[in-house]
């Protein structure tokens, strides 16, 4: 399913990271991150490139054993 705003495409990833974030910080710190902040967009695009580089990690470098 398309997700549209406004009658534009929108990829609906920086609302869902937003959401998710929010329920961690906004605890811990008091701050309730929008999707349009420069702070949501720059911590979306680390954890994006800490998970893209974690997936592309085997398992046989933690686990020599098992190769």
């Amino acid at each position: 399913m398309l997700c549209t705003l406004e009658g534009k495409p929108v990829d609906p990833q920086i609302y869902v990271d937003t959401a998710v974030s929010n329920v961690n910080t906004e605890p811990i710190i008091g701050v309730k991150l929008k999707p349009s902040d420069d702070l949501m967009a720059a911590l979306s695009r680390i954890c994006m490139e800490i998970f893209i580089d974690a997936g592309a990690q085997n398992v046989n470098n933690y686990l020599p054993f098992l190769k």
